[in-house]
């Protein structure tokens, strides 16, 4: 069977192909705008974590707060930050009790509390072990440093 095109068959092709071209780019465009999407989640959940610092943050308490498992969460930020949640957590408070050292005289302990952490000892025991210092040798150094400027 011998088929022919009409004029208007030969015209809805002329409109609809450059349609269908897009389509087809745009479809595969869609990996980005997921990208797009997995990294704003990501981006909520640091701000999340960097406001609510000096509570007690875990994975399971982010689960809940996004609806995602904890595997996820986790696997989300190591994607797209490069850090597991607990250790930007960990950077945050440590972040804050720097500041606190160094600009206050807010006693080591009160700055432990204040930073999230409910046993100043492990407060102390993990900042020597993430900063090289105890809270009170990293206090006086840079205290001393402030002063010879």
């Amino acid at each position: 069977m011998y088929h022919t095109s009409s004029p208007d068959t030969e015209l809805m092709r002329m409109i609809l192909a450059p349609v269908l071209v897009l389509l087809r780019k745009n479809y595969k465009d869609t990996k980005p705008y997921m990208k797009v999407q997995e990294n704003t989640q990501a981006s909520e959940i640091l701000s999340y974590i960097y406001t609510h610092y000096s509570e007690d943050i875990s994975l399971e308490c982010l689960s809940k707060q996004f609806y995602m498992s904890a595997g996820h969460i986790s696997h989300l930020l190591q994607k797209e930050f490069q850090i597991s949640p607990i250790n930007y957590l960990i950077d945050v408070r440590f972040s804050k009790a720097k500041g606190l050292l160094i600009n206050t005289d807010v006693p080591i302990t009160q700055i432990a509390y204040t930073v999230g952490y409910n046993n100043p000892a492990h407060f102390t025991k993990l900042f020597i072990k993430r900063i090289g210092y105890s809270p009170l040798d990293y206090r006086m150094l840079h205290k001393s440093n402030n002063a010879a400027l």
